[in-house]
């Protein structure tokens, strides 16, 4: 099956979201999110596909912006990934794994270029190079 999809785009998007078990609020805005083509076209499949995301989430700034062949042999991608003053307890309540210590104030700051490459018939390979604190 053959595909093309061109100028996937949303400006300014927002979601809410009540989490009424744990009684919070999460806010999302600012949402934009751009795809300018995708297609398994053989004259494409080793072209990059540009995809970005970026938003305000609970008032901390995310971005992603990327690079992929999600067609071709290697599957090559590459996200450069920001993420500012994150609240880790926070977001720790959502992790579904039992811990027996308890994080009271922790923060986390991003700026990070991840690379993903799986050939077939090889192991991927995932590499992290940037920082974060």
């Amino acid at each position: 099956m053959k595909l093309s999809l061109n100028n996937i785009r949303i400006f300014d998007g927002s979601i809410d979201f009540d989490d009424a078990p744990k009684k919070t609020h999460h806010a999302v805005r600012g949402i934009q999110v751009g795809i300018p083509f995708l297609s398994n076209f053989r004259y494409y499949v080793e072209q990059y596909v540009q995809p970005s995301f970026s938003a305000v989430m609970n008032g901390k700034r995310i971005s992603l912006k990327g690079k992929t062949k999600p067609f071709s042999e290697s599957l090559e991608t590459t996200f450069d990934v920001t993420i500012s003053d994150l609240d880790i307890p926070y977001y720790l309540e959502y992790v579904p794994v039992r811990r027996d210590y308890v994080i009271s104030s922790a923060f986390l700051d991003v700026n990070v270029v991840v690379t993903f490459t799986q050939h077939k018939g090889k192991p991927p390979t995932l590499y992290a190079k940037g920082t974060w604190s």
